[in-house]
């Protein structure tokens, strides 16, 4: 029965998004749709954000969906703020997030790399952005992940 009930939840799934794109939306207008505007800094914490990636997918194609699901990220949180947060959210117990995360983290790396952001930078914008906050485990975890990704 579970089985049944997740294969109809994926079709009506399908199906909302194909009548999104017969009706033009773009990929930040699923966003707006999905309320993930509402959700501040835990936006990777709901299955919406899964949900509206699938929109994503279907909409600029499964090799694009990392680099259009950061684009229209950028337009509501700062690079900063969204490297944070996508670093957080590549450790999620929820498969179906890290593996969104992980896409999106490897779109911005590649952006970075291609803009010549060093080491040094990110760790210049992550220590001017964190003020009240301490250096975190996800600050530490970042500059790792981003070194590794720069020597492959």
């Amino acid at each position: 029965m579970a089985r049944a009930d997740a294969f109809n939840k994926k079709a009506e799934l399908l199906a909302k998004h194909q009548t999104w794109i017969a009706k033009g939306m773009s990929v930040d207008d699923a966003f707006n749709a999905y309320k993930l505007q509402n959700k501040g800094r835990a936006i990777f914490g709901s299955d919406d954000v899964v949900d509206w990636a699938k929109f994503v997918k279907i909409e600029a194609g499964k090799e694009n969906v990392g680099v259009k699901v950061l684009e229209s990220l950028q337009k509501q949180y700062s690079d900063v703020v969204l490297a944070r947060m996508i670093q957080s959210a590549t450790t999620s117990s929820n498969p179906r997030v890290s593996k969104l995360a992980t896409k999106v983290q490897t779109a911005q790396f590649t952006k970075w790399k291609n803009n010549l952001v060093g080491l040094k930078d990110v760790k210049k914008n992550l220590k001017a952005q964190v003020d009240a906050e301490a250096w975190s485990t996800v600050n530490r975890d970042l500059v790792k992940a981003y070194e590794i990704f720069r020597a492959s």
